[in-house]
Protein backbone atom coordinates (compact mmCIF):
# COMPACT_ATOMS: atom_id res chain seq x y z
CA UNK A 1 0.00 0.00 0.00
CA UNK A 2 1.55 3.54 -1.32
CA UNK A 3 0.34 6.46 1.03
CA UNK A 4 0.10 9.79 -0.45
CA UNK A 5 2.21 12.71 1.25
CA UNK A 6 -0.53 15.15 -0.05
CA UNK A 7 -3.76 13.13 -1.41
CA UNK A 8 -6.07 15.00 -3.22
CA UNK A 9 -9.40 13.42 -3.93
CA UNK A 10 -12.38 14.73 -6.03
CA UNK A 11 -16.09 15.09 -4.76
CA UNK A 12 -18.55 14.80 -7.07
CA UNK A 13 -21.71 16.81 -6.72
CA UNK A 14 -24.89 14.45 -5.74
CA UNK A 15 -27.84 13.87 -7.55
CA UNK A 16 -31.23 14.53 -5.41
CA UNK A 17 -34.02 12.43 -6.91
CA UNK A 18 -37.44 13.47 -4.87
CA UNK A 19 -39.77 10.32 -4.05
CA UNK A 20 -43.57 11.12 -2.94
CA UNK A 21 -43.52 8.26 -1.27
CA UNK A 22 -40.80 8.40 0.75
CA UNK A 23 -40.00 8.21 3.51
CA UNK A 24 -41.37 4.21 2.71
CA UNK A 25 -40.88 0.84 4.94
CA UNK A 26 -39.48 -1.66 2.56
CA UNK A 27 -41.95 -4.56 1.93
CA UNK A 28 -39.64 -7.12 3.59
CA UNK A 29 -39.34 -4.97 6.66
CA UNK A 30 -40.25 -6.63 9.59
CA UNK A 31 -43.35 -5.26 11.32
CA UNK A 32 -44.86 -6.00 14.63
CA UNK A 33 -46.51 -6.50 16.85
CA UNK A 34 -44.00 -7.71 19.57
CA UNK A 35 -45.79 -11.55 20.13
CA UNK A 36 -43.05 -12.37 23.02
CA UNK A 37 -44.16 -9.34 25.00
CA UNK A 38 -47.27 -7.41 23.69
CA UNK A 39 -47.02 -4.27 25.67
CA UNK A 40 -43.49 -3.14 24.40
CA UNK A 41 -43.79 -1.72 20.97
CA UNK A 42 -42.36 -2.86 18.48
CA UNK A 43 -40.04 -1.69 16.05
CA UNK A 44 -38.79 1.36 17.54
CA UNK A 45 -37.56 3.28 14.99
CA UNK A 46 -36.78 3.53 11.05
CA UNK A 47 -33.95 4.24 9.42
CA UNK A 48 -32.63 4.28 6.05
CA UNK A 49 -31.50 0.71 4.65
CA UNK A 50 -32.27 0.67 1.42
CA UNK A 51 -29.65 1.00 -2.00
CA UNK A 52 -27.01 1.44 0.42
CA UNK A 53 -22.98 1.94 0.01
CA UNK A 54 -21.16 0.41 1.88
CA UNK A 55 -17.85 -1.06 2.76
CA UNK A 56 -17.58 -4.90 1.18
CA UNK A 57 -15.29 -8.01 2.32
CA UNK A 58 -12.92 -9.35 -0.29
CA UNK A 59 -13.67 -12.80 0.64
CA UNK A 60 -17.25 -12.60 -0.57
CA UNK A 61 -18.54 -11.86 -4.24
CA UNK A 62 -20.35 -9.19 -5.28
CA UNK A 63 -23.33 -10.96 -5.55
CA UNK A 64 -22.82 -14.06 -2.84
CA UNK A 65 -23.32 -16.57 -5.74
CA UNK A 66 -20.91 -19.41 -5.80
CA UNK A 67 -19.89 -19.04 -9.54
CA UNK A 68 -19.35 -14.87 -8.79
CA UNK A 69 -15.59 -14.67 -8.75
CA UNK A 70 -15.64 -10.53 -8.64
CA UNK A 71 -14.86 -9.19 -5.67
CA UNK A 72 -15.04 -5.17 -4.40
CA UNK A 73 -14.44 -2.97 -1.81
CA UNK A 74 -17.91 -1.35 -1.60
CA UNK A 75 -21.05 -2.71 -2.85
CA UNK A 76 -24.63 -1.54 -2.79
CA UNK A 77 -26.22 -2.78 0.05
CA UNK A 78 -29.84 -3.27 1.63
CA UNK A 79 -31.37 -4.76 4.83
CA UNK A 80 -32.01 -4.34 8.36
CA UNK A 81 -27.66 -4.80 8.71
CA UNK A 82 -27.61 -1.29 6.89
CA UNK A 83 -30.49 0.58 8.76
CA UNK A 84 -29.03 -0.87 11.97
CA UNK A 85 -25.70 0.93 11.88
CA UNK A 86 -27.19 4.37 10.86
CA UNK A 87 -29.04 4.01 14.34
CA UNK A 88 -25.94 3.18 15.94
CA UNK A 89 -24.09 6.08 14.76
CA UNK A 90 -26.54 8.52 15.39
CA UNK A 91 -26.78 7.41 19.23
CA UNK A 92 -22.28 7.07 19.36
CA UNK A 93 -23.10 11.13 18.12
CA UNK A 94 -25.87 11.73 20.84
CA UNK A 95 -22.98 10.14 23.20
CA UNK A 96 -20.64 12.38 22.61
CA UNK A 97 -22.81 15.77 23.49
CA UNK A 98 -24.02 13.48 26.73
CA UNK A 99 -21.59 11.31 28.04
CA UNK A 100 -23.40 10.48 31.36
CA UNK A 101 -26.64 9.14 29.49
CA UNK A 102 -27.29 5.57 30.11
CA UNK A 103 -28.37 3.56 27.06
CA UNK A 104 -32.06 4.08 27.51
CA UNK A 105 -31.71 7.72 27.60
CA UNK A 106 -30.49 7.47 24.12
CA UNK A 107 -32.76 5.51 22.64
CA UNK A 108 -35.39 8.14 24.32
CA UNK A 109 -33.76 10.67 22.60
CA UNK A 110 -33.77 8.82 19.06
CA UNK A 111 -37.41 7.65 19.44
CA UNK A 112 -39.32 11.00 20.90
CA UNK A 113 -37.52 13.22 17.93
CA UNK A 114 -38.16 10.34 15.64
CA UNK A 115 -40.97 12.50 13.86
CA UNK A 116 -39.97 16.16 14.60
CA UNK A 117 -38.55 17.51 11.34
CA UNK A 118 -39.33 14.56 9.02
CA UNK A 119 -42.66 14.49 7.55
CA UNK A 120 -44.83 11.14 8.63
CA UNK A 121 -43.49 7.65 6.85
CA UNK A 122 -45.98 7.57 4.02
CA UNK A 123 -49.44 5.67 5.12
CA UNK A 124 -49.83 3.39 2.00
CA UNK A 125 -49.64 -0.22 2.34
CA UNK A 126 -51.02 -0.60 5.37
CA UNK A 127 -48.22 1.27 7.35
CA UNK A 128 -48.57 2.22 11.00
CA UNK A 129 -46.90 2.09 13.94
CA UNK A 130 -46.47 -1.48 14.11
CA UNK A 131 -44.50 -1.13 10.41
CA UNK A 132 -42.09 2.02 11.35
CA UNK A 133 -42.30 2.41 15.51
CA UNK A 134 -41.65 6.06 16.23
CA UNK A 135 -40.78 6.99 12.45
CA UNK A 136 -37.64 8.26 10.71
CA UNK A 137 -34.46 8.95 12.64
CA UNK A 138 -33.92 12.55 13.21
CA UNK A 139 -29.80 13.00 13.98
CA UNK A 140 -30.05 16.88 14.17
CA UNK A 141 -33.24 17.23 16.61
CA UNK A 142 -31.94 13.66 18.96
CA UNK A 143 -28.76 15.42 20.71
CA UNK A 144 -31.60 18.13 22.71
CA UNK A 145 -34.48 16.10 23.09
CA UNK A 146 -35.88 17.82 25.91
CA UNK A 147 -37.19 14.80 28.57
CA UNK A 148 -36.56 11.47 28.48
CA UNK A 149 -37.71 8.15 29.07
CA UNK A 150 -34.97 6.67 31.67
CA UNK A 151 -34.68 3.15 32.81
CA UNK A 152 -31.87 0.94 34.19
CA UNK A 153 -30.91 -3.11 34.40
CA UNK A 154 -33.21 -3.20 37.26
CA UNK A 155 -36.48 -1.69 35.49
CA UNK A 156 -35.77 -4.52 32.58
CA UNK A 157 -35.86 -7.00 34.91
CA UNK A 158 -38.81 -5.65 36.82
CA UNK A 159 -40.27 -5.77 33.56
CA UNK A 160 -39.44 -9.95 33.39
CA UNK A 161 -40.94 -10.26 36.95
CA UNK A 162 -43.83 -9.07 35.84
CA UNK A 163 -44.18 -11.25 32.43
CA UNK A 164 -43.98 -13.69 34.30
CA UNK A 165 -39.91 -14.78 34.09
CA UNK A 166 -38.54 -17.00 36.87
CA UNK A 167 -35.28 -16.53 38.56
CA UNK A 168 -33.86 -19.26 36.88
CA UNK A 169 -34.74 -17.81 33.36
CA UNK A 170 -33.94 -14.00 34.58
CA UNK A 171 -30.55 -14.78 35.85
CA UNK A 172 -29.76 -16.21 32.11
CA UNK A 173 -31.14 -13.16 30.65
CA UNK A 174 -28.77 -11.23 33.00
CA UNK A 175 -25.87 -13.32 33.62
CA UNK A 176 -25.72 -12.01 37.24
CA UNK A 177 -28.13 -13.04 40.31
CA UNK A 178 -30.77 -10.71 39.80
CA UNK A 179 -34.49 -11.81 41.11
CA UNK A 180 -37.80 -10.76 42.07
CA UNK A 181 -38.69 -9.21 44.70
CA UNK A 182 -40.72 -11.15 47.23
CA UNK A 183 -43.72 -9.59 47.20
CA UNK A 184 -46.14 -10.48 44.47
CA UNK A 185 -45.96 -8.15 41.67
CA UNK A 186 -48.75 -7.05 40.34
CA UNK A 187 -47.45 -4.82 37.63
CA UNK A 188 -47.69 -5.32 33.89
CA UNK A 189 -44.68 -5.04 30.65
CA UNK A 190 -46.26 -1.82 29.68
CA UNK A 191 -45.18 -0.14 33.37
CA UNK A 192 -41.27 -0.42 31.50
CA UNK A 193 -40.65 3.47 31.38
CA UNK A 194 -40.22 2.96 27.91
CA UNK A 195 -40.60 5.98 25.23
CA UNK A 196 -43.77 4.38 23.23
CA UNK A 197 -46.83 2.61 24.45
CA UNK A 198 -48.52 -0.57 23.16
CA UNK A 199 -51.80 -2.20 24.24
CA UNK A 200 -53.08 -5.63 22.85
CA UNK A 201 -56.66 -5.89 23.50
CA UNK A 202 -59.33 -8.14 22.77
CA UNK A 203 -61.32 -7.48 19.25
CA UNK A 204 -65.02 -6.83 19.82
CA UNK A 205 -64.81 -6.23 23.84
CA UNK A 206 -64.11 -2.63 25.21
CA UNK A 207 -61.11 -1.94 26.46
CA UNK A 208 -59.03 0.33 29.22
CA UNK A 209 -55.34 0.40 30.85
CA UNK A 210 -52.99 2.96 32.15
CA UNK A 211 -49.52 3.26 30.96
CA UNK A 212 -47.32 5.09 34.41
CA UNK A 213 -44.02 7.07 32.92
CA UNK A 214 -41.41 9.14 34.32
CA UNK A 215 -39.45 11.78 32.01
CA UNK A 216 -36.53 13.27 33.46
CA UNK A 217 -35.84 17.19 32.34
CA UNK A 218 -32.54 17.21 30.01
CA UNK A 219 -33.15 20.26 28.36
CA UNK A 220 -30.72 23.60 28.08
CA UNK A 221 -32.78 25.08 30.71
CA UNK A 222 -32.80 24.25 34.38
CA UNK A 223 -36.44 25.75 34.71
CA UNK A 224 -39.09 24.62 32.04
CA UNK A 225 -43.12 23.96 31.67
CA UNK A 226 -44.26 21.11 29.26
CA UNK A 227 -47.83 21.11 28.27
CA UNK A 228 -49.67 17.41 26.81
CA UNK A 229 -51.15 17.38 23.37
CA UNK A 230 -52.74 13.99 22.41
CA UNK A 231 -53.54 12.88 18.95
CA UNK A 232 -55.17 10.02 18.95
CA UNK A 233 -57.21 7.82 16.39
CA UNK A 234 -61.37 8.86 16.96
CA UNK A 235 -62.39 5.43 18.48
CA UNK A 236 -59.59 6.22 21.45
CA UNK A 237 -59.83 8.24 24.61
CA UNK A 238 -56.81 9.01 25.81
CA UNK A 239 -56.08 11.34 28.80
CA UNK A 240 -52.69 12.47 30.34
CA UNK A 241 -52.80 13.12 33.96
CA UNK A 242 -51.25 15.52 34.91
CA UNK A 243 -51.59 17.76 31.78
CA UNK A 244 -48.44 19.73 32.61
CA UNK A 245 -45.46 19.07 34.44
CA UNK A 246 -43.38 22.23 35.92
CA UNK A 247 -39.09 21.45 36.38
CA UNK A 248 -37.00 23.95 38.63
CA UNK A 249 -33.50 21.45 37.98
CA UNK A 250 -31.95 19.59 35.33
CA UNK A 251 -31.84 16.13 35.76
CA UNK A 252 -35.26 16.47 37.44
CA UNK A 253 -37.78 13.55 37.06
CA UNK A 254 -41.85 13.79 37.31
CA UNK A 255 -44.22 11.16 36.58
CA UNK A 256 -47.45 10.92 35.09
CA UNK A 257 -50.07 8.28 33.68
CA UNK A 258 -51.56 7.84 30.29
CA UNK A 259 -55.08 6.53 30.59
CA UNK A 260 -56.32 4.50 27.07
CA UNK A 261 -60.01 3.48 26.64
CA UNK A 262 -62.35 2.57 23.95
CA UNK A 263 -63.46 -0.06 21.53
CA UNK A 264 -64.36 -2.35 20.74
CA UNK A 265 -61.94 -2.47 17.90
CA UNK A 266 -62.44 -5.43 14.81
CA UNK A 267 -60.11 -7.61 14.79
CA UNK A 268 -56.50 -7.41 12.81
CA UNK A 269 -56.76 -3.53 13.48
CA UNK A 270 -54.82 -0.93 14.81
CA UNK A 271 -55.65 2.22 16.34
CA UNK A 272 -52.82 5.26 16.84
CA UNK A 273 -52.22 7.81 18.96
CA UNK A 274 -49.65 10.02 20.25
CA UNK A 275 -48.75 12.04 23.53
CA UNK A 276 -46.52 15.11 22.71
CA UNK A 277 -45.17 17.11 25.67
CA UNK A 278 -43.85 20.56 24.14
CA UNK A 279 -41.85 23.86 26.15
CA UNK A 280 -42.33 25.70 23.18
CA UNK A 281 -38.92 24.62 22.13
CA UNK A 282 -39.18 20.89 22.60
CA UNK A 283 -41.64 18.67 20.82
CA UNK A 284 -41.46 15.34 22.66
CA UNK A 285 -43.20 12.54 21.08
CA UNK A 286 -44.24 9.17 22.52
CA UNK A 287 -46.20 6.78 19.80
CA UNK A 288 -48.90 4.71 20.79
CA UNK A 289 -50.58 1.60 19.12
CA UNK A 290 -54.11 -0.41 20.24
CA UNK A 291 -54.45 -3.44 18.45
CA UNK A 292 -56.12 -6.70 18.39
CA UNK A 293 -55.39 -10.39 17.09
CA UNK A 294 -52.18 -10.64 14.98
CA UNK A 295 -51.09 -13.83 13.44
CA UNK A 296 -47.63 -14.76 13.55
Amino acid sequence: MILARNPVANIQKSEAVFDSEAPLVASFSSRGPNLITPYILKPDISAPGIDILAAWSRVASVSNLPNDTRVVNYNIILGTSMACPHVTGVAVYVKSFHQNWSPAAIMSALMTTGLSKAKPMYPSAGQDQLSYGAGQLNPAKAVDPGLVYDAGASDYVQMLCDSGYNETMIRIVTGDSSSCSSSTSTGTARDLNYPSMALHVQSGKAFAAKFLRTVTNVGSARRGKYKAEVRADRRLNVVVNPSKLRFSELNEKRQFTVSVSGGPLPGYSTAPATVIWSDGKHLVRSVMVVYTDFSS
